[in-house]
């Protein structure tokens, strides 16, 4: 049965306008492939042209599952798809989880040949190739995400905090790492990450500023995994715990540095959140209240975005766009005042505020408005 259908490196190459590099690899073989399109990732690095290595590195890993594979790959009605019959289901599954780990290995392997920075006419260096190193490290992220492999998340995240990476750079990383951590990495796999952050008999004073930063944001990560899970997941998120409180008991300390970390930020969380329900209660206050499904996101430890999804029934009305206009800024009017009067009590967080108005029968919205809440005029 056909799986869907599927891009090659051909049919990528063809997509991006990149004429010359599929006329080189046309006639190879499906490990021919690989090897060339390596070969000009690595002669594209000199020009220092990010464009061009961030293209050839999506083509360098698309040849990887393409290698991979190429039994299940067909031609069908002029596209390509992956077809297996249902006794192969498993084969086509354990392929895509060994597509996924051997990217991985030569993402790592291409970026360790990056040059650290190119030197400009005026004799200074900056950081070259910003968005290529990026795209790298954004695509090791997902995969220690989503990996189903304990032992290749291990690997990915000894290397992704390891002293491999440039120097200089932390900003990037820790960016990658708050990518990748939102509420639905498994939260035990974090847990285990951050005990596995600090060495035995090391304390909060003794760690690396940089190696300390990436443990704020995991354990971030891991709150936000905790606090987005249903009831029923209770129990695995107890048990997401354990590594945090052995490490405790193992470096006999009052309590670990990365269960403080963890202790610290909940509380500093909770407080947020606890302010933020007052702002909720408000929507529904002062006699008049504003509808719809109301959510938030946390982008930061002390930044919040609110976003309020009404569905505005069109009963007894004629379903013009000047009443979705109407409606909607006059209840995103509405929130925002009650949001101000929230920051002039909390001042030391910042919100942001998105209100979309849908029709009945209408998936995209009929109105959206958004504003950065401040306490000017």
């Amino acid at each position: 049965m056909p799986h869907g259908e599927y891009l090659t490196v051909l049919d990528m190459a063809k997509e991006k306008g990149a004429v010359g590099t599929w006329d080189i690899l046309k006639n190879l073989c499906p490990e021919a492939r690989l090897v060339r399109m390596r070969e000009l990732f690595i002669q594209s690095l000199p020009w220092h042209n990010d464009n061009v290595t961030v293209l050839n590195f999506s083509l360098v890993l698309q040849c990887v599952s393409d290698r991979e594979l190429t039994s299940f790959i067909i031609e069908e009605e002029g596209k390509t798809a992956l077809y297996f019959p249902s006794e192969d289901a498993k084969k086509l599954h354990d392929a895509k989880a060994r597509v996924g780990k051997l990217q991985s290995e030569e993402a790592m392997a291409l970026f360790s040949l990056l040059p650290t920075y190119k030197r400009e006419k005026g004799g200074s260096d900056e950081a070259a190739l910003p968005q290529t190193k990026k795209a790298m490290l954004a695509f090791l992220g997902k995969q220690w995400r989503e990996t189903g492999d304990d032992e290749e998340a291990d690997m990915l995240f000894d290397y992704l905090t390891g002293s491999a990476l440039f120097p200089g750079e932390e900003k990037l990383l820790l960016a990658i790492f708050k990518e990748a951590t939102d509420g639905s990495f498994p939260a035990d796999r974090l847990s285990r990450h951050i005990a596995r952050l600090v060495p035995p008999g090391i304390k909060d004073c003794s760690l690396d500023r940089r190696i300390r930063e990436i443990a704020r944001v995991l354990l971030n990560g891991w709150a936000r995994s905790c606090a987005e899970s249903s009831i029923s997941r209770a129990a695995m998120m107890f048990r997401s715990c354990q590594p945090l409180l052995e490490l405790r008991d193992r470096d006999s300390l009052p309590i670990s540095v990365a269960f403080d970390l963890q202790h610290r930020e909940s509380i500093k969380d909770a407080e947020f959140h606890a302010a933020l329900l007052e702002l909720f209660d408000s929507f529904d206050d002062w006699g008049n209240s504003i509808p719809g499904k109301k959510s938030v996101n946390y982008p930061d430890a002390k930044r919040a975005e609110i976003s309020i999804s009404i569905t505005l029934s069109t009963v007894g009305h004629f379903p013009s766009e000047e009443l979705y206009q109407k409606e909607g800024h006059k209840y995103f009017e509405m929130a925002r005042d009650r949001a101000k009067e929230w920051r002039k009590k909390y001042m030391q967080y910042s919100l942001y505020l998105k209100l979309f108005v849908h029709g009945e029968f209408s998936p995209k919205p009929r109105f959206e408005r958004f504003d950065e809440i401040t306490l000017m005029p």
